[in-house]
This record gives structure tokens, C-alpha cells and sequence, in this order.
């Protein structure tokens, strides 16, 4: 592509200095020609001017002028005394910006007078068949190198970018990489805009092959249980209690099955509803709203939960049950992965220019720093054993960012995972 655009380059580059040698050098050609006829009908218009008021001068009155002025034809002429008073004049066809004037004083029996002559600018010209030649040939040069450098820069700037793009589209649809172009002309921009399109689509293309192939993976394994279990009941001589037991476990896997469909279609809900039902309020009711209850719920789990939690009166914009059920999906993400005695999370506020940060953190196992970035996408789990992988922190993003907010983890101060959101706060007019 580089390459075809320095050849466009140099190719332009090269016609558009020919033009430019073409041109001045047909230019001093006309200006010489044009020079060349305006000295010639000066010359010309002189001795019509004194040939004239030699005549004029032998008339016998002033009466006859106006016969003489009109014996000559193609000359306009104009006559006036020393009062500017029109005495003779041609009425043939009127003055042009451009015909070639001379004009003359004399004396006619002692009174003072002016004449004005003109003549069609080079009025020999277009019957000069070697002058019209040149010029015809001039026109038609000018004409044509215009033409053609037109054409090379609409192609150039258009039509080859156009036909760029027609080609890429072409290649995206038998599955062949598209390229970016090196322009900031907007077929280039729509270009870019389209490679970037193709990429967030293949982008979703991976990470819903890589969701499909995980919930497949984790649906298989409750699965085989279920139909393992199953068969087994079938056989006559299994006790009351095994079959019970065997019962209830199936029951157990068909469960796990629903949920994570359950979380699933959740998370596609949340991924293409958009529709919010915000709320106006301050920082402090809103966590306020978010925390209530939680307390309670965590001690009988054996947590303890600290709120730290400042008095706060910027203003939010926040649907309250959707934020819920972030801290909801952030705490419970943090119970599955306590690995001490003490358990404890914490959840506090922390004001910022424009900006309400509220940070939950936890003393769990946490997460790798190189896999900080990566816990937020669907079906994520740092499980290396392959168990169920969840949807509750990608469900956490979605509804943050429908915020117009951010979300993003962190290693906490008490050497768990710490997720931070960040919302943007209205300024109190």
C-alpha cells in the first residue's frame, strides 16, 4: 500500500510539473503574441489617427467631419472641442475595456480639438490561421493536462481509496484480516472506523465462542453426574437410602444447571438492556442504600463487615437496585474465596474531584496482578481446577459503565482483592 501511494505521489508530483512548464511556457508565447499585435495595432491606430486629422484639417467646416470619421471602417472615433463638447462621432458599435485606444490633439482654425480613436483589440488575430493554431493548441493542452491532473487527484483521493475499501469489505467477508490506510481523508476515516467495527465484532466473536465453550464445559460436568446418577437408579436392587442419596445429588447438579443459566441470561439482560431507572441523590443516601442489610446477612456467614463511610453530599445519578446488585455480585464474589479464620470485608467512600470512588475490599485469596485486568470478563475464573466460572463481576461492569462509570480491581490493604467503582458525581449549581 505504502508503496502504491509514493508511485501516486511521484506520478502527480510529475504531472503536475510538467503542467507548470507547459504553462509558463505557453504563457510567454501568448505574451509575446499578445504583445507582438498590441504594438502592431498601436502602430496602426496612429497613422489612422493622423491620416485622419490631416483630412480633417483640409475640410472646409466642421460639417464634414462627421463624413470622414465615418469613412473608416472598424474605427470608432470620437471628436471633442476644448469645451469637451462632442463634436463627431462613430456610432458602429460601442467600446470595449480591451480595444487598443490612441487619442490626439490639433488645431482647426485656431479653435483647439481632440480626437479618440480605438480599434478591436488584436482584431486580426482569429483570422491569423498560424496564431489561432497556436492559440487552439494552447486551449486544448491546458485543457487536457487540467483534465487529466483531475482526474489522477479525484482517483487518487477518491476513487482508489473507494475501490480500497470496496476490496476490503470483500476480504472481511471471506474471513481475511482487514488493514488500516494511512489517511485522513474520510474515505481513510471510514476505513479505519470500518477496521475498527471488524474488530470489536471479532473481539465479540471470541469472547462469546469462549462463553459458549464455557458454559458447555461446566454444563457437561452436572451433567454427566445427572445421567450417571440417573442410570444407577434405574438398577432394582438399590437401597431406599442410595436411591435418595443418589436422588438428592441429582437434584443438586440440576440446580447448579439452573443457576447458571440463570446468571447467564441475567448477564445477557444486563447486556443489552440499557434502560436505566436513575435516581437523583447524595453520595451518602446512596451508600446508605447499598449497604443496608448486608451487615446482618454477613455475620450469620461469619464475616464482619466495616463501613467506612464519610459524609458525602455530592450529588449521583444512580439506579439503586442495579447498583445493589453490584455490591451484591462484588460481596459475593468474596465469599467463595476467603481462605482465613477472620473473614472480612470492608466498603468505604472516598471523595474525589467530580468523582465518588467507593471501594469494597476483602482479605481473601485474591487475584494475581497480571490477571487484576482480565476478572471482569464473562465466565473468568482463576479456578484452575475448571469449576463453575461466573458472570457476577462482568454483570458489575455492565451496569457500571451503563453509569457512565468505571470499575476496575486492585490488591487490597488486607491482602485480598479490592474492586474499585468509580461514579461520576453532578456539581451542585
Amino acid at each position: 500500500m505504502k508503496k502504491s501511494r509514493k508511485n501516486d505521489i511521484f506520478f502527480l508530483t510529475a504531472l503536475f510539473i510538467a503542467l507548470t512548464l507547459f504553462s509558463v511556457y505557453y504563457f510567454h508565447s501568448v505574451s509575446d503574441i499578445i504583445q507582438t499585435y498590441a504594438q502592431r495595432d498601436t502602430n496602426l491606430l496612429q497613422q489612422y489617427n493622423d491620416d485622419i486629422v490631416n483630412r480633417l484639417q483640409t475640410a472646409d467646416s466642421v460639417n464634414e467631419w462627421q463624413d470622414i470619421i465615418n469613412s473608416y471602417d472598424g474605427i470608432v472615433t470620437e471628436i471633442k472641442d476644448e469645451n469637451d463638447r462632442i463634436v463627431a462621432h462613430t456610432k458602429e458599435r460601442n467600446r470595449s475595456l480591451l480595444d487598443t485606444k490612441v487619442q490626439k490633439a490639433f488645431v482647426y482654425k485656431d479653435n483647439a480639438y481632440i480626437i479618440k480613436t480605438s480599434i478591436y483589440f488584436m482584431r486580426d488575430y482569429l483570422t491569423d490561421s498560424g496564431y489561432l493554431f497556436k492559440l487552439l493548441l494552447i486551449v486544448f493542452g491546458m485543457v487536457t493536462l487540467f483534465l487529466l491532473l483531475l482526474s489522477m487527484i479525484i482517483y487518487a483521493l477518491m476513487l482508489r481509496p473507494m475501490h480500497k475499501f470496496y476490496v476490503s469489505i470483500e476480504k472481511y467477508e471471506k474471513g481475511e484480516p482487514v488493514k488500516r490506510m494511512n489517511s485522513r481523508s474520510e474515505v481513510g476515516r471510514l476505513q479505519n472506523r470500518f477496521v475498527d467495527m471488524t474488530e470489536t465484532i471479532s473481539k465479540q466473536q471470541q469472547n462469546q465462542r469462549r462463553i459458549i465453550a464455557s458454559i458447555s464445559h461446566d454444563i457437561k460436568t452436572p451433567l454427566t453426574s445427572i445421567m450417571g446418577y440417573a442410570e444407577m437408579m434405574k438398577k432394582e436392587n438399590l437401597s431406599e437410602e442410595r436411591k435418595q442419596r443418589y436422588l438428592n445429588t441429582v437434584y443438586e447438579k440440576a440446580v447448579a444447571i439452573r443457576d447458571m443459566v440463570d446468571d447467564f441470561d441475567e448477564y445477557l439482560s444486563y447486556n443489552m438492556d440499557s434502560s436505566l431507572r436513575k435516581t437523583k441523590m447524595t453520595v451518602s443516601d446512596m451508600l446508605e442504600k447499598l449497604t443496608e442489610g448486608y451487615e446482618d446477612e454477613l455475620q450469620s456467614f461469619g464475616v464482619d463487615l466495616i463501613c467506612n463511610l464519610e459524609q458525602n453530599d455530592d450529588i449521583v445519578d444512580v439506579d439503586i437496585q442495579k447498583m445493589r446488585r453490584v455490591i451484591g455480585n462484588i460481596i459475593g464474589n468474596s465469599l467463595k474465596h476467603f481462605n482465613s479464620e477472620r473473614k472480612l470485608i470492608e466498603i468505604e467512600c472516598k471523595k474525589k474531584p467530580g468523582i465518588a470512588q467507593i471501594i469494597v475490599s476483602d482479605n481473601g485469596e485474591g487475584v494475581e496482578e497480571e490477571k487484576l485486568e482480565v476478572i471482569f470478563e464473562p465466565l473468568y475464573t482463576s479456578d484452575e481446577g475448571r469449576k463453575v466460572a461466573g458472570l457476577g463481576l462482568a454483570i458489575c461492569r455492565e451496569i457500571v459503565e451503563s453509569h457512565g462509570g468505571e470499575i476496575y480491581a486492585e490488591k487490597s490493604k488486607f491482602g485480598g482483592l479490592a474492586v474499585v467503582i468509580e461514579l461520576k458525581t453532578i456539581p451542585i449549581k
